[in-house]
């Protein structure tokens, strides 16, 4: 977002206030966005949750969330900040707080003066939803004059079905045009980098085809184990927690044809249009197409394994691994492998990156060239080339072109919630998931699950913590003569 972008305003409405989303991401989000002048002073934040809070309380939770999670945070414009924080208890099942919570907003917008732009956060519970929607619609909440949108956390659903019912809910109270479904990733500046080089550089995408690429990874790159998400983890798995939603959005971006004008509609009529070339899975496809794995302890044993971590079960089958090849009906991506792989605890450290790996026609020492965005860290875009090896008249060597570090570290990159809230407030649909593309994304991801459950059980774990993951993994893209793409530790790498 460049600084010439209007300041958004408005009354930002939080459920789940008290939440763990909220004070990791959210307050220190509407800091950075208040601070760097993305809202202006017309705006005001209520967050609600069952705790039994008042504003005051509520205000010193959120400056503790600023001062953990922002560094060299100005004191004084959060306390300009804090005075636009109000706090309401609220049960989202019981109508009468609806009520309460109508009054505080109407005071609100005559104290700041606000528009008429509301935005509901609904950080809580899918199955709370009904409720919630039902309930601002009974108190009238939401035909106070203007503009109403809600914005949903992922996981949008466990499968294509409960997804759409849970569209329903919301539906009580909202219109298609007005819910807004987040997935961070695609809030991600170097995400939205990847459409953002095709559109505005014609030169690639004239190579963006199967004439000239080769295959194409998508890797997100896990080293920590599954914590504190113990419970929530072992109920979905690698499998929902990250190909149904960032591995196949930021597939999208790479695989869908460049709309002719660009707006949020065009860019998600492609990106649907992308999904739906991608075939279900077969169950004989998925056996040979696709990876599952679980962490065992580490090879010196200093790292536990999944089955002995906090609230998993000793005989779990929940996969903390998936990797596999997905193709696209798209004339362009005639025979070209989408491979993708996602884990924890693995050896190479925290990334994401995608590589696009141009075809190679010389064996003479030479690598296949490639064009890697480096998605986390966020390090941009790194394009690596064959040049002669100065002083041997044969031999070549691969040399790296990427942004020189300083001028990185003089860039601000803004957590992709900063933007999600912002965009919202602002009534900006891009970096937001359609319905049409979550339908395909389960549908996909559902033939998989599906076929799991036919398939025999498989023998976890199958790979120990702190390395590349299982066996099975290497093997299956080694039998396509390719190999994975193994990054450096990238946190610690130097430019």
């Amino acid at each position: 977002m460049g600084q010439s972008q209007p300041a958004a305003s408005g009354l930002i409405v939080l459920f789940g206030a008290t939440g763990d989303l909220a004070g990791r991401k959210l307050y220190p989000a509407i800091y950075q966005l208040y601070k760097r002048q993305r809202l202006d002073q017309h705006f005001a934040v209520i967050g609600t949750a069952r705790r039994q809070w008042d504003t005051d309380y509520f205000r010193q939770m959120v400056a503790e969330s600023i001062h953990t999670y922002v560094a060299n945070y100005d004191p004084a414009v959060l306390r300009d900040m804090l005075k636009h924080f109000f706090y309401v208890a609220n049960d989202a099942t019981k109508t009468v707080h609806f009520s309460i919570l109508k009054e505080k907003m109407l005071e609100l917008k005559i104290i700041f003066n606000l528009r008429d732009d509301y935005l509901y956060y609904f950080s809580i519970a899918p199955h709370l939803f009904s409720f919630a929607t039902e309930n601002l619609k009974k108190t009238g909440i939401i035909d106070l004059p203007g503009t109403h949108r809600v914005l949903v956390e992922k996981p949008f659903g466990h499968d294509r079905r409960s997804a759409i019912a849970l569209n329903h809910d919301l539906s009580i109270a909202f219109s298609d045009d007005n819910i807004y479904r987040i997935d961070h990733y695609v809030g991600k500046e170097t995400v939205q980098n990847i459409w953002c080089l095709r559109q505005y550089n014609p030169i690639i995408e004239s190579i963006w085809n199967h004439d000239f690429i080769d295959s194409i990874q998508i890797t997100l790159s896990e080293d920590l184990p599954v914590g504190s998400r113990g419970g929530y983890y072992d109920s979905n798995g690698a499998l929902l927690d990250m190909f149904q939603n960032h591995i196949l959005q930021v597939m999208a971006f790479v695989g869908m044809n460049l709309p002719y004008h660009f707006s949020a509609d065009a860019l998600h009529r492609e990106k649907t249009a992308f999904l739906k070339s991608i075939d279900s899975l077969t169950i004989d496809e998925v056996a040979t197409q696709v990876v599952r794995g679980q962490y065992g302890p580490s090879e010196n044993r200093t790292m536990v394994g999944y089955r002995q971590e906090k609230n998993i079960s000793e005989h779990s089958n929940t996969e903390t691994f998936v990797a596999g090849k997905l193709f696209s009906h798209y004339e362009r991506w005639q025979d070209v492998p989408f491979y993708f792989r996602t884990g924890k605890q693995l050896v190479n450290g925290k990334y994401t990156t995608v590589e696009i790996i141009f075809k190679s026609h010389y064996s003479n020492g030479a690598h296949p060239s490639r064009l890697t965005f480096v998605v986390t860290p966020e390090l941009g875009i790194r394009f690596t080339l064959n040049e002669k090896y100065f002083g041997n008249e044969a031999d070549v060597k691969a040399m790296d072109l990427y942004p020189e570090k300083q001028s990185l570290d003089r860039m601000y990159f803004a957590d992709s919630y900063e933007g999600i809230i912002y965009r919202a407030l602002r009534g900006d649909k891009t970096v937001f998931t359609t319905m049409d593309e979550l339908n395909e994304q389960w549908r996909i991801t559902d033939s998989i699950r599906q076929a799991w459950q036919e398939l025999p059980e498989p023998e976890f774990p199958n790979y120990p913590a702190l390395s590349y993951g299982p066996e099975a993994a290497l093997d299956f893209i080694t039998a396509d003569h390719r190999c994975w793409i193994e990054e450096p530790q990238w946190h610690s790498k130097k430019h």
